[in-house]
């Protein structure tokens, strides 16, 4: 769903800077947390947030947001 926005490398960076972990996720990323969970024996009922640390963030996404088609209110960037 991102992959039209991270194509540009502006914003690529921006959500870069912005997040704590500092890289883009990929669908490995919560797929690790997910099989963690899986081999615990004792573990129920858990919330597991994997984002990079973006939720730790306040306001969450703030300079993202000043992004100039974001900014427009544009759900993506249009690349035409």
């Amino acid at each position: 769903m991102t992959a039209r926005n991270l194509d540009h490398d502006e914003y690529r960076q921006l959500v870069i800077d912005t997040t704590p972990l500092g890289k883009v996720g990929t669908p490995e990323l919560p797929s690790n947390g997910i099989v963690g969970l899986l081999t615990m024996d004792w573990v129920t009922g858990q919330v597991l947030v994997v984002d990079g640390g973006s939720s730790l963030v306040t306001p969450r996404g703030a300079k993202r947001a000043s992004y100039p088609a974001f900014a427009a209110g544009e759900r993506y960037i249009r690349t035409s």
